[in-house]
């Protein structure tokens, strides 16, 4: 049977093991540290421990998700229509939207200023997503006049059945 000596609350001190009913020869044995603060550490040690875990794991699933977990949706079924209207589509982002959307099955509407510009992002596409139909507008949108944008444009858009804009 063993007896914890100088145990005293609210100090650190260390525990000190000797054996009952035997005498105490050489130097105890040193078992313990005492101290009322040693459950705080650990309770806070513990806590930062599971709070970076869960920092690393919310980090690698936010990267993960949408490679490997997520499922791509359906841009048509989410669209609901087959049409999709591109401004500015000669150049730059609005020809690659342009591009992406016919490859994807969507009947295209190219809006630009120059026609002849039209005519060439229309060819380069119908070369890439042969089963799609494309319609040209020509229309400059510094033109103020709203009569102009409603005969030009939205006549021609209100024949068709647009999902994306």
């Amino acid at each position: 049977m063993h007896v914890l000596q100088n145990r005293v609350v609210g100090e650190c001190r260390p525990v000190v093991e000797t054996q009952l009913g035997t005498p105490k020869l050489g130097t105890p044995k040193l078992v313990n540290m005492v101290c009322p603060c040693k459950s705080l550490v650990l309770v806070t040690g513990w806590s930062a421990l599971t709070y970076l875990a869960y920092r690393l794991i919310r980090a690698l699933y936010n990267i993960l998700y949408p490679f490997v977990i997520a499922t791509p949706k359906d841009l048509k079924e989410l669209a609901g229509a087959t049409w999709a209207v591109v401004t500015g589509s000669t150049d730059g982002i609005g020809k690659s939207y342009a591009t992406e959307l016919a490859k994807k099955g969507f009947n295209v509407v190219l809006i630009s200023r120059d026609q002849s510009k039209l005519e060439n992002v229309k060819a380069e596409i119908q070369e890439k997503a042969t089963n799609v139909e494309i319609k040209t507008i020509q229309f400059d949108f510094t033109n103020p006049n709203l009569a102009d944008y409603e005969e030009r444009i939205v006549r021609k858009l209100n024949e068709l059945d647009v999902g994306i804009l």
